[in-house]
């Protein structure tokens, strides 16, 4: 704040002094010459007109406080509740705030003048007001006629009235100041208590920033923590691998369909069997089975998800940005009339997509077209046709390794509605809105409620909850995929795509099986070395070939002493996953990783039981 809010104080002390000027030289009127009477009253008028300006400087000044005042509880009005605040702006208010601190307080000292101080000056005013109207104007008539001429006496005359009322003006100066001084005074203290009601409103801001600022971090970590996590848990499926036995090998992929298995609907709804669903009685207790959220890949679009938010009222292009993040669907000049397929040359949106048989044709046209303009994508990108170099150099596969087709679906009257979802988005792909190209838009049937995000020719997908409150809070009730029907949503999981099941019917297992395959786990949390010795027991019934060196259920239960379960729970990362198993045993509590525990569970468990999915739950039917 400017320093020269001073001059209220000084103004009234010159005022006042300018007083005592006026009744000293008018006590002397007779012995002065006019000549300096003429320049006492120009030093007066001079005097006044400096004030003025004075009043005006300060009155701007004090304008000033007011606007940076209202500015700071403005901003502090609109910071309140708000999300989005970042530290610049806290800063800015507090740096706001630490200077009207300062301004205030100098105000507030320059303007700090006593009561007894006020009290005195009103006295001092006082008296000038008696001696002007009062004893000098009953000695104007002797003042005038003492003059020796009438010209001498005019001129006298005329001084004394431009004197008294030049002494009126500066009475009415300091009755302005006086009053001005009181007003300025309660105004300074206004804005004082105000300074002290914004600093704790931005306390709160600030208090509030933190608590954001902490979630994020802790966003951040978990977040950072989860892509981890999934990068570690690729690597350690493929030392896993590697660890294993050939036999072991084929046994696993062939229960998990690991490398083959595709996730797409296909032409055809993947139907619910009553066994694979949690609420299925096996006809004992206890009982226990691994259920699997989804299945992979568990990228791009979830096509059970696509047909959840469009039953909910979504378009496709709010579909396929829910999926795909920050995307563009552009209607593109210059794509390939056709492309190159194992099946020769097929029209792009012609016979090729119209012959794709991934989602049936039965669905919400918005889900139809969500999964036309992903395919038609997928295969642009897929043969190399790039925004900036519009050539199609590769041929595209027709079966599930690419994109499932089918030469009947392309002309046959009941996929009419799939056909119209071709020709309704014609020419539309998705673009990144980072990279302005395409990219490969990767979709599945059932991803549990979580997808992963993953990059491709310069984008990256929005990944996360597919839910809608777009976060775990709401998952499983509020997961699109089980509002779009999905049988793969939650599935126990017990028989080979061949539809090979050892002779099981449903997954549940009974308890003994269940406590052998938690044993199996402890032995390999002891020493992964063990993991040699923990195949399925029933490897050569099933498989027609056992497995040389696996331990037999007793040796487990001899080894861990494990023989009865009492309970299992759950818990699940922020980032998709099962993330512990915890279980109480005759032989207490044990915890496992997630991972470790599915590891374990496909490698032991009898018959072609797996749990499919990194997300997943252990059922138990007491």
């Amino acid at each position: 704040m400017p320093a020269n809010l001073s001059f209220k104080i000084n103004k009234i002390y010159s005022n006042l002094f300018l007083v005592l000027v006026l009744l000293a030289g008018f006590a002397m009127l007779t012995t002065n010459t006019l000549a300096d009477e003429t320049d006492d009253l120009k030093k007066i008028e001079e005097e006044i007109k400096k004030q003025e300006e004075e009043l005006k400087e300060t009155e701007s000044e004090l304008n000033k406080v007011r606007d940076k005042s209202k500015q700071i509880s403005d901003t502090l009005s609109k910071l309140s509740g708000n999300l989005n605040l970042n530290q610049s702006q806290i800063d800015d208010l507090q740096k706001n705030i630490d200077e009207l601190t300062v301004d205030i307080n100098n105000l507030d000292k320059k303007m700090g003048i006593k009561k007894g101080d006020l009290d005195q000056n009103t006295k001092i005013r006082d008296i000038a007001l008696k001696e002007l109207y009062i004893n000098n104007k009953k000695n104007l008539a002797e003042v005038v006629l003492a003059e020796s001429g009438v010209s001498q006496m005019f001129e006298t005359a005329a001084y004394y009235f431009s004197f008294v009322n030049n002494s009126e003006s500066l009475i009415s100066l300091i009755n302005g100041d006086i009053k001005g001084y009181e007003e300025d005074k309660a105004e300074v203290a206004e804005i004082k208590a105000k300074i002290e009601t914004q600093k704790g409103q931005l306390k709160k801001v600030v208090d509030q920033l933190a608590a954001q600022v902490s979630k994020s971090k802790s966003d951040l970590a978990s977040t950072e923590k989860d892509a981890n996590s999934l990068e570690g848990e690729k690597q350690n499926i493929q030392r896993k691998l590697s660890e294993l036995s050939a036999k072991q090998q084929s046994i696993l992929g062939e229960k998990t369909d690991s490398g083959t298995f595709t996730t797409s609907v296909g032409d055809i709804p993947t139907t619910g069997e009553a066994s694979s669903r949690a609420d299925f009685n096996p006809g004992f207790k206890k009982a226990f089975a691994g259920f699997s959220f989804g299945a992979p890949h568990r990228k791009g679009l979830s096509q059970y998800g696509a047909k959840g938010r469009a039953e909910d009222g979504q378009d496709y292009k709010e579909i396929l940005k829910a999926y795909y993040g920050d995307i563009e669907i552009v209607e593109m000049s210059g794509l390939p009339k056709n492309i190159s397929t194992d099946k020769g040359s097929l029209e792009l949106d012609g016979k090729y997509l119209n012959g794709l048989a991934e989602m049936p044709a039965s669905w919400h046209k918005e889900a139809l077209k969500a999964q036309a303009v992903a395919a038609r994508t997928y295969a642009l990108s897929y043969v190399g046709w790039r925004v900036s170099d519009k050539e199609a150099k590769k041929s595209i596969c027709t079966t599930e390794s690419c994109q499932v087709w089918s030469s009947s679906k392309a002309s046959s009257s009941s996929a009419e509605s799939w056909h119209k979802a071709v020709s309704d988005t014609k020419s539309e792909v998705m673009v990144s809105k980072k990279s302005g190209d395409i990219f490969s838009a990767f979709y599945a049937a059932s991803s549990g409620g979580y997808n992963y995000s993953y990059s491709s020719i310069g984008h990256t997908t929005k990944g996360g909850w597919d839910t809608e409150c777009s976060s775990k809070n709401c998952w499983t009730s509020e997961a699109f995929e089980s509002k779009g029907g999905s049988p793969w949503f939650y599935k126990g999981w017990y028989k080979s795509r061949s539809n090979k099941a050892c002779g099981r019917s449903h997954p549940w297992l009974t308890e003994s099986e269940f406590a052998d395959i938690v044993g199996a786990a402890v032995l390999y949390t002891k020493d992964e070395g063990n993991e040699a010795h923990l195949s399925q027991t029933d490897a050569e019934s099933c498989w027609g070939e056992g497995i040389s060196g696996t331990w037999s259920r007793d040796t487990v239960k001899e080894k861990t002493g494990i023989t009865s379960v009492d309970s299992v729970s759950v818990s699940y990362s922020n980032g998709g996953v099962t993330a512990e198993v915890k279980i109480k045993t005759n032989k207490g509590e044990y915890k496992f990783s997630g991972e470790d525990f599915r590891d374990i569970f496909n490698l032991r468990a009898p018959g072609v039981l797996n749990i499919k999915s990194a997300l997943y739950n252990i059922e138990v039917k007491d």
